[in-house]
């Protein structure tokens, strides 16, 4: 090789090496961009996003501390594992990789209760009630400014931007007198109701008595504690419980399926959210006073979806369970007494109870395991939907699924508007439900290629796809519901539903716009019309 050659070789990889160079420089100038615009940026999304990141930071410090531990533990909670918990906790769903009742001190649950508390009532709406206390006593004349109300408008207001506080306000007094109210009734139900710790069968996946009872019966100190932990958990849709080794399953039976009904119920309060309970008020104040109240057309949406969707999924159960003749819940002998003395009730009751727990609660009767395949794909649908938008709940919201539905219904009667109770439905908005739909199936879909990547050994676990989806969306919608493989997945696949429960207390559309700024030059610009053939 000639000194020639040689130069030139040399100028090659120096020009190679320098285009290498400013490629990794030109993405990290993007990658440090993105990074600065979600914690620098000044849109609404972003700052929520901040203020989340903030609160699970500090939570998850808090749950890795060892003040926060279990002495008699046998399992180390790690800080990936307390990130978790704590982001599980904030945005209400429940998941955990280790057992909460048996890992976490007494410290570590009242920092959950307070963690759940914040995600329950709203982060921004807590902050500013004490702001306003405190402000009021120095000047009482004050009154909340626009920027205000448009942060409170998005995390628990509804439409009408001067109502936001009123909102906020009616909304967490109503649901702090409500959780202290439950909190009582569930008291005199753990100290009182003789309920057993659990044990499942292998094969049907059902549990049954055994003969301990539980640390709560007859001590109404331990009795209030769990009461208080498990009403702010139903209230806030959050689905931890710390009451047995197994959720609600030893109140499954009989006098039991009373904790059933009053749990439907607070989940209920959560799942419709501050708006819809704030129009319910203010129609019966203004009905006592003989007054005519309209009620919102977003709170109309949210109330007939809800029902609507929890009453069609207990019809579908129902038909999936019983033609489906080795349902484990109608053929199990019975031998434990798994359903208690009044048999079929007991059974249609636990099949009622689990289909409304899927939609935001994910404190279970029954192991998932013990379902039918249909049912199963039932459930994913319901926690698909989740609950009304600034609820606790998750999902693609009621409102998402009911305007899509009425979009395409109107698009097959030929319609070019879209009308639902004398309004014409924005634009805007249709295209928002759309984007919330597609995204939200994307985010699935990726969803189950990592989570079935991250699982160590599939085939010895033996989950399917049905498991995997099901987990995903759990996480989604921050419902909590668990085929254990929480408990198994690898970093990366944690990290994944890390990111699917922040998004579900956030929301797709407000994580979509927390990468972005508004481009106000873009928006003037105007172009030609011309329509594309989509189908």
């Amino acid at each position: 090789m000639s000194f020639r050659d040689s130069d030139t070789n040399q100028s090659i990889n120096k020009r190679e090496n320098n285009y290498f160079v400013r490629k990794m420089r030109k993405i990290g100038r993007k990658i440090f961009s993105f990074f600065k615009l979600i914690f620098i940026g000044n849109t609404l999304p972003q700052n929520f996003f901040r203020l989340y990141f903030i609160i699970i930071a500090i939570s998850s410090v808090l749950l890795w501390c060892p003040f926060s531990h279990e002495v008699t533990s046998t399992k180390q909670i790690t800080i990936f594992d307390a990130i978790f918990i704590a982001c599980s906790a904030f945005s209400n769903t429940g998941l955990s990789p280790v057992p909460i009742n048996e890992n976490l001190s007494i410290w570590g649950k009242i920092i959950l209760v307070i963690d759940m508390e914040v995600g329950c009532l709203g982060a921004a709406a807590i902050i500013y009630c004490l702001w306003i206390f405190f402000r009021q006593k120095l000047d009482r004349k004050y009154k909340a400014n626009p920027l205000i109300l448009n942060v409170l408008q998005s995390e628990r207001g509804g439409t009408n931007l001067y109502s936001a506080h009123k909102i906020v306000a009616v909304s967490m007094l109503s649901i702090v007198i409500a959780q202290l109210i439950f909190a009582f009734l569930y008291s005199f139900i753990f100290c009182f109701l003789p309920a057993y710790k659990q044990t499942a069968d292998h094969v049907t996946q059902i549990t049954y008595d055994t003969e301990k009872m539980l640390p709560q019966f007859k001590n109404y100190g331990l009795s209030l504690w769990v009461g208080l932990f498990t009403s702010v958990s139903a209230m806030g849709n959050a689905g931890f419980e710390i009451i047995s080794n197994w959720s609600v399953a030893p109140y499954r039976n009989d006098w039991g399926t009373l904790l059933q009904f009053l749990l439907i119920f607070e989940l209920t309060i959560g799942g419709l959210g501050p708006v819809v309970i704030f129009d319910i008020y203010e129609k019966i104040k203004m009905r006592r006073k003989n007054r005519i109240y309209n009620m919102t057309l977003f709170a109309k949406i949210s109330l007939w979806t809800y029902f609507i969707v929890s009453f069609l999924t207990i019809v579908f159960s129902f038909l999936c369970e019983i033609l489906n003749h080795s349902s484990p819940i109608w053929t199990c002998a019975n031998e434990h007494k798994e359903f208690g003395n009044a048999i079929l009730y007991n059974k249609c009751m636990c099949l009622i109870y689990n289909v409304l727990d899927t939609r935001c609660l994910g404190m279970s009767t029954i192991a998932p395991h013990a379902l039918s395949e249909p049912t199963k794909w039932l459930y994913i649908l319901s926690m698909f939907i989740g609950g009304s938008p600034a609820s606790t709940a998750g999902g693609i919201r009621t409102t998402t699924i009911a305007i899509v539905c009425i979009t395409l219904f109107a698009k097959i009667l030929g319609r070019d508007k879209v009308i639902l109770s004398n309004h014409k439905l924005d634009e805007g908005t249709i295209k928002d439900a759309f984007i919330v739909l597609f995204a939200s199936e994307l985010l699935i879909v990726i969803g189950s290629f990592v989570i079935w990547s991250s699982i160590p050994v599939l085939q010895s676990h033996n989950f399917t796809i049905t498991d995997i989806v099901f987990e995903i969306m759990s996480a989604f919608g921050t419902v909590g519901l668990s085929f254990g493989i929480t408990s198994v997945v690898k970093w990366w696949g944690l990290l994944y539903l890390i990111l699917l429960m922040f998004i579900g207390q956030l929301g797709v559309l407000s994580t979509i716009t927390v990468t972005t700024k508004k481009n106000t030059h873009f928006n003037e610009l105007d172009y030609p019309i011309e329509e594309v053939k989509v189908a």
